[in-house]
């Protein structure tokens, strides 16, 4: 049974998690906590659709001049 703690240790994971950047021994840990944690396994479901979604928005690109208008403000 997972505990606040381990929840609390868990989601600090989970950013790392979603975008594949944790070493393989932490995503095996999350990956077992969130096969028996619902809390977890949701907050990390919704993160991944975050990302997901912001993944998909385009790419905004400032004009050639955005910096010198931005030295006059």
């Amino acid at each position: 049974m997972a505990t606040i703690r381990d929840c609390k240790k868990i989601q600090g994971l989970l950013s790392e998690y979603v975008d594949g950047a944790l070493p393989t021994d932490q995503t095996w840990e999350v990956d077992l906590h969130i096969a028996s944690c619902a809390v977890c396994a949701q907050a990390a479901q919704e993160l991944s659709r975050t990302a997901n979604l912001l993944r998909e928005l385009p790419k905004w690109e400032p004009s050639v001049n955005f910096e010198a208008i931005l030295s006059t403000l």
